[in-house]
């Protein structure tokens, strides 16, 4: 089966920054690194990514170059938030540092939480942190070194969990949702 719209995929991978490091992989057989498995085209992965291998089959191995329009986006400075330190709650011992990965709860307009995004520390201060939003490999071109290790129609309860939040209820679906997604 070549991967469609809506295939059920499974990839082995490595993603090089534009400074040639390596930022992530995953890997079969790696319980640290596991491979990652998404649905073609519901925008799981960079679209750059996703395009190139639309009609790939199990066994294909690509390169995929991409650039921020067609990868992880351009760095938005917008995104670059300074938070009051005393608004962020840690464990006593705890200290914030550079690079730290915080979850932040995200509101709407009342107040109410509609859902978490993680942000990077770029900066500490003693009384404020500054957080960056955008995903760390936003505005470079990146390359991605790819191999299909499965690929299978992905099941009706797969897809209609594409549609719902994490917090939406079986009430709500009529069924349950597995959320352990991995993401590059």
């Amino acid at each position: 089966m070549n991967i469609t719209q809506d295939s059920f995929v499974t990839i082995s991978y490595k993603i090089v920054d534009s400074e040639g490091e390596i930022f992530e992989f995953g890997q079969a057989g790696d319980s640290e690194n596991p491979p990652i498995d998404y649905i073609q085209g519901n925008g799981e992965l960079p679209l750059g990514l996703e395009d190139a291998l639309e009609g790939q089959a199990v066994g294909a191995k690509i390169t995929a170059e991409l650039t921020p329009e067609n990868g992880f986006g351009d760095h938005d400075p917008e995104l670059i938030v300074p938070v009051p330190r005393d608004e962020i709650t840690m464990e006593p011992g705890d200290e914030l540092k550079k690079g730290d990965v915080l979850p932040v709860e995200v509101t709407d307009e009342e107040g109410n939480v509609t859902g978490e995004v993680d942000m990077r520390i770029i900066e500490v201060r003693p009384d404020t942190i500054f957080l960056d939003g955008n995903h760390p490999l936003a505005g470079q071109d990146v390359t991605f070194f790819v191999e299909v290790l499965g690929v299978r129609e992905a099941t009706e309860e797969e897809l209609d969990a594409l549609d719902c939040d994490p917090d939406c209820t079986d009430e709500e679906h009529g069924h349950d949702h597995d959320h352990d997604h991995d993401h590059a």
